[in-house]
């Protein structure tokens, strides 16, 4: 929650609370804010470290779509049921789609960098 405007908003689909940004110090500042409420915390970055934007995200939990977002980065903060998860990463500058496995706790949360190739 944030007093007054939001640096970025709050978004639900299939139930599921997240959001998606931290490209200025204002969404950076409302993300470090909110660290407490989202259990699954995702960072997207090339090799060299600068932080990527505009890829598509989903989740998977048993091959069901439970997330879909698009454009997302380079932070992506949701607030899941634990569990295991299959996410899938698409950059639209060509760079190669990553697929992996996460595990988001019951208690505390999960940060995960995600480096695109």
């Amino acid at each position: 929650r944030c007093a007054g405007q939001c640096a970025m908003p709050l978004n639900i689909s299939h139930g599921i609370t997240y959001t998606s940004g931290g490209t200025t110090q204002a969404e950076i500042d409302q993300l470090k804010a909110w660290d407490e409420e989202f259990n699954l915390q995702l960072l997207f970055a090339a090799n060299n470290g600068d932080h990527l934007i505009n890829h598509r995200v989903r989740l998977l939990r048993k091959n069901k779509e439970v997330l879909s977002i698009s454009p997302a980065g380079p932070y992506v903060y949701a607030r899941l049921t634990p569990g295991e998860y299959t996410m899938e990463v698409l950059h639209e500058a060509g760079m190669k789609p990553v697929k992996t496995q996460v595990k988001v706790p019951a208690k505390n949360r999960l940060r995960k960098t995600v480096i695109l190739k």
